[in-house]
């Protein structure tokens, strides 16, 4: 029976969010262990784990959200983590990312950042990044990120203490927003609608203004929903499409495009500046293939390939086996069968016909005067054998 771990009221509470297989729940059961509740989310069929950690006499309530790539509200595991950081509104996000893919993960570093909850990066994984020769500048990412930056192996335990450390700080003094500059174009009309989002109280209060000008001109579709059901909702609706028209005339491409590009350019200058690749192991035979496999112009025609292979093989491998084995259920196990119904007394019953009934165009019946008329197809001619009883 799931015992639910109670915490006080003063306790930190802390979400855990990251990309899958980022190690992110290997962290939260290194700091939880044994104190941990498991359930899902109210309504859904996400699973839901939370946990308790006293660490330095400070309580921390832990809950470890469900992987996803981005907060863009595509699939459910990213709605939900989204909502419980929007509406739970956590003291802490502790963003754990795959040191050894910091570009791709960093993405939803970057939209964690963007909802204005005190932050903490840990860079899980090291150990792997280490063995493939990359090394960080952790006070460049700690510094244009605007918040801590701690390494850390979560399933050797390396890095936990400070890991922690960082969050209870974090919650103490809590950096300053986090602001990504989107250029001239787009940061124009995002400020048009933070002077619109201020006449709503509610949206204002509600969430971030700045990030939910950066969703509206996204078009997304959960902050839609959200504000039709405010007064002045609507106005505010009619103001982003505008502004989003604006936008994609001025730079000739959708609004949500245009922001994703700027944060992944954002992105591929930082980890330009802040990470080194030096000599690490050779690359692994999986690796090396997937550079083929993965590429953008050889990957489709080798995917045909691969599949056309594969039938061929199948086909043209299994046919004389099936020819074989259609001659052998079809050939002496049909006599040796129908010859033990007739020593048992049953060739005249329905058990004799529910046998020889199938659908590979093998026939076998008897009639009132007692002769049994098996037919049999072979590859060159149907041949029908009569035996007399």
């Amino acid at each position: 029976m799931d015992v639910l771990i109670e915490t006080p009221a003063a306790a930190i509470s802390v979400a855990l969010a990251g990309n899958p297989n980022a190690g992110k729940s290997t962290l939260f059961n290194a700091l939880t262990g044994a104190r941990q509740h498991v359930g899902n989310w109210p309504g859904k069929t996400v699973e839901k784990k939370t946990g308790a950690l006293i660490h330095g006499g400070v309580q921390l309530s832990i809950t470890d959200l469900p992987g996803a790539y981005s907060l863009s509200a595509f699939s459910l595991e990213e709605v939900v983590a989204r909502d419980f950081i929007l509406d739970e509104r956590p003291d802490v996000v502790a963003a754990v990312v795959d040191a050894a893919n910091l570009e791709r993960n960093l993405y939803l570093v970057v939209q964690l950042l963007e909802l204005e909850t005190p932050g903490v990066v840990v860079l899980n994984m090291m150990d792997v990044a280490a063995r493939q020769g990359l090394s960080f500048d952790l006070a460049c990412l700690s510094a244009a990120l605007g918040t801590a930056v701690v390494p850390a192996t979560a399933r050797r335990g390396d890095g936990l203490d400070r890991a922690v450390a960082a969050i209870v700080a974090a919650k103490s003094a809590p950096p300053p927003p986090f602001r990504l500059d989107y250029g001239p174009v787009v940061e124009a009309e995002i400020a048009r609608l933070l002077v619109a989002i201020t006449t709503i109280p509610d949206a204002r209060h509600h969430w971030p203004p700045r990030w939910l000008a950066v969703k509206l001109l996204e078009d997304d579709n959960e902050a839609v929903s959200r504000l039709r059901l405010l007064p002045h909702g609507a106005a505010l609706l009619a103001e982003a499409t505008a502004a989003r028209a604006r936008l994609e005339a001025a730079l000739g491409d959708d609004a949500d495009t245009i922001l994703a590009d700027r944060r992944y350019a954002w992105i591929h200058d930082l980890v330009g500046r802040a990470v080194r690749a030096e000599r690490g192991e050779t690359a692994t035979l999986s690796d090396r293939i997937d550079r083929f496999a993965t590429h953008r112009w050889l990957g489709i025609p080798l995917f045909l390939a691969a599949m056309w292979l594969v039938f061929k093989v199948t086909i043209d491998l299994s046919a004389p086996w099936v020819d074989w084995l259609d001659g052998v259920l079809s050939g002496p196990i049909s006599r040796w069968t129908l010859a033990l119904l007739d020593v048992l007394g049953l060739g005249q019953t329905w058990l004799c016909l529910l046998y020889t009934s199938d659908a590979a165009d093998e026939r076998s019946s008897v009639d009132l005067g007692g002769r049994r008329i098996i037919k049999k197809k072979t590859k060159e001619s149907d041949t029908v054998r009569r035996t007399e009883r």
